[in-house]
């Protein structure tokens, strides 16, 4: 995901988020901030083919520009904070095959690092680093000297050295005993480079079994060593199925969405662990609801100035809405107020779409959110490539959606919300 949207890398901004990664074009930026504002590249993924886009923030548009193949399906992406770098985890094996058509291996798991020039174009960096499963998550650290993966089946986490000319070095031996609980989904580097959070979200209850506990795992960090320091599961993480947090900029808070419970639980930050209970927890959707069958959060993000918080809605019957919510958050307290539920995006019955989707597209990413700002203006790209059914990265993500595109709304300056129009950018394998 997303790990900050304030970075800089030779005073350009790096921007990551789950399933797309957002990295300015470092030298055509620098070179051309005299006559306007820099220019970005995204890099989107369909099943094993990594796509880069141009992205003109003022203009909200995307050019598709190339494309190229890696070993896998694309899982997660992190940009260096502090080199032109940017590291794309994959695997050809694991849940996100199933349906798809394509037949998974499961023999190979790795992660690719990729210099970035200045036209945005990607030059693999060394041989990819192997990774012990199929990684659900990848970040870095503040100093960009170590990448940490984490994985959900079996759950656990894995650091990896970052050699000093960008390429994959070796996994760090870790003491053994580390608490990664039970379906990891996240990792995340604390601010102050001194913590790590491993947030788990556990399972729901099914007809044979029984519900499996959410929990935020809180550990130590020193250069690559990891320690346990906290678990965090408010009623024993019952009905807490933690799925992506975010960091505000400046103040000691913790945005987390609880996954089935529809729900933005904000913690404090005390030092380099969180305290026990949610300062605020409150429904992501309009109605104010909870659980809702088929109804689920994913992602969330953090405006780089604080003042908003985004989560992405995804649903999967009749009644439910892929859309985002849009949150003010009081800069005394911390606490998020739900301003806007934008973009709905109406399930359709997947029937009339499965068959079309088969044909004409590879596997997908699921919905998820991103910030770019450029120039005083911003823009929030909204991912809709999630296709029905069949073509669903785990089975408990299968959603319904509209398109196969990524959308770009502006956002009202200083307003925090989405706009009324949209441009999309076809996302389809080429």
């Amino acid at each position: 995901m997303r790990d900050r949207l304030t970075r800089l890398v030779h005073t350009s901004q790096i921007y990551v988020v789950v399933g797309l990664a957002i990295v300015p074009m470092i030298v055509a930026a620098l070179a051309e901030r005299v006559s306007g504002p820099p220019r970005a590249a995204l890099y989107a993924s369909v099943g094993e083919e990594l796509i880069t886009f141009s992205v003109d923030v003022e203009q909200a548009t995307l050019t598709r520009r190339s494309s190229m193949m890696l070993p896998g399906f694309v899982q997660e992406a992190w940009a260096s904070p502090s080199a032109p770098f940017l590291y794309v985890a994959w695997s050809n094996g694991g849940t996100s095959y199933n349906g798809t058509g394509v037949a998974p291996r499961g023999d190979r798991h790795g992660v690719t690092a990729f210099r970035v020039d200045g036209s945005g174009a990607l030059h693999a960096q060394g041989a990819p680093g192997a990774l012990r499963s199929r990684p659900i998550h990848i970040t870095g650290d503040a100093s960009g000297r170590h990448l940490l993966v984490a994985y959900n089946d079996p759950s656990g986490i894995s650091v990896h050295d970052i050699r000093s000319d960008g390429s994959v070095g070796a996994e760090v031996p870790q003491p053994g005993g580390l608490d990664v609980g039970i379906y990891a989904h996240q990792v995340r580097v604390m601010p102050g480079n001194k913590g790590v959070i491993l947030v788990t979200r556990g399972n729901q209850a099914t007809s044979t079994t029984r519900e499996d506990p959410g929990a935020v795992k809180v550990l130590r960090y020193d250069d690559g060593k990891l320690a346990n320091v906290a678990s965090i599961a408010p009623g024993r993480g019952i009905e807490f199925r933690s799925r992506h947090l975010d960091f505000h900029p400046t103040g000691p808070w913790v945005f987390l969405t609880l996954e089935s419970q529809n729900r933005l639980d904000v913690f404090r930050r005390n030092g380099d662990t969180l305290n026990p209970e949610p300062l605020f927890s409150t429904s992501t959707l309009a109605n104010g609801g909870g659980v809702t069958a088929g109804q689920t959060t994913s992602t969330v993000h953090v405006h780089p100035n604080g003042q908003f918080v985004y989560v992405g809605n995804r649903g999967a019957a009749a009644g439910n809405f892929n859309e985002i919510a849009v949150f003010r958050i009081n800069q005394q307290t911390g606490e998020p107020s739900l301003i806007q539920n934008g973009k709905p995006v109406r399930v359709q019955d997947p029937r009339r779409r499965q068959a079309r989707l088969r044909e004409s597209l590879r596997p997908g990413r699921r919905q998820e959110t991103a910030l770019v700002d450029g120039a005083g203006a911003a823009a929030l790209i909204y991912d809709f490539r999630s296709p029905p059914l069949t073509l669903r990265r785990r089975p408990d993500e299968t959603i319904y959606v509209s398109d196969d595109r990524i959308r770009m709304w502006r956002i009202a300056h200083g307003a925090g919300r989405i706009g009324a129009r949209a441009v999309d950018a076809r996302v389809q394998a080429g």
